[in-house]
């Protein structure tokens, strides 16, 4: 598709309304190639855009205790090792189908897995 208009496509007089042509020839390409996302991509985009609202949201009701934790029972653990641990016993949680209500025990995990690469990434120094 050529972004050129050829002078026979033009059936309009003024310059407004041949900007304005132009601009819907435009946003009709931008519409075309979003629809050719594979659905995959999209439920990607919007799954990982939900995770991150999570997490944002579970950070600040835990007051960023995955990065930043107050070490009352577990001192001298990483926050890494800390993160860890978490991650371990929500696997134990799937592999023994032990589910509480309410829970979203695979969303939990995949959080903790995302926390632990940030953390993994912030503390390479």
């Amino acid at each position: 598709m050529s972004n050129e208009i050829e002078k026979d496509d033009i059936e309009y007089v003024s310059d407004g309304d041949l900007i304005r042509k132009k601009w819907k020839e435009l946003n009709n390409e931008a519409t075309d190639i979003k629809k050719e996302k594979a659905p995959l991509e999209i439920e990607i985009r919007k799954l990982c855009d939900e995770m991150a609202e999570f997490l944002i949201s579970k950070n600040k009701s835990y007051g960023n205790s995955a990065a930043e934790p107050i070490d009352i029972f577990s001192k001298g653990l990483t926050p890494l090792q800390k993160i860890d641990v978490r991650i371990d016993d929500k696997l134990s949680r799937l592999q023994k189908g032990n589910e509480y209500a309410g829970d979203d025990t695979v969303k939990d995990l995949a959080g903790y897995l995302l926390l632990r690469m940030i953390v993994a990434n912030n503390n390479k120094d």
